[in-house]
């Protein structure tokens, strides 16, 4: 399972790609994540 699509954006830059070895390579991807919130509202909906 792949829900960030990440071993799709490897396989277009790396030619050797193998999907056995990702498979395995995986859950040990180190992913830094960079997020920008902006807050619209604020309170209770009634």
């Amino acid at each position: 399972m792949d829900p960030l699509g990440l071993g799709a954006k490897y396989k277009e830059h790396y030619r050797r790609f193998n999907e056995k070895q990702w498979k395995r390579f995986y859950p040990t991807v180190k992913v830094h994540v960079n997020v920008k919130v902006d807050i619209k509202q604020t309170g209770i909906i009634d």
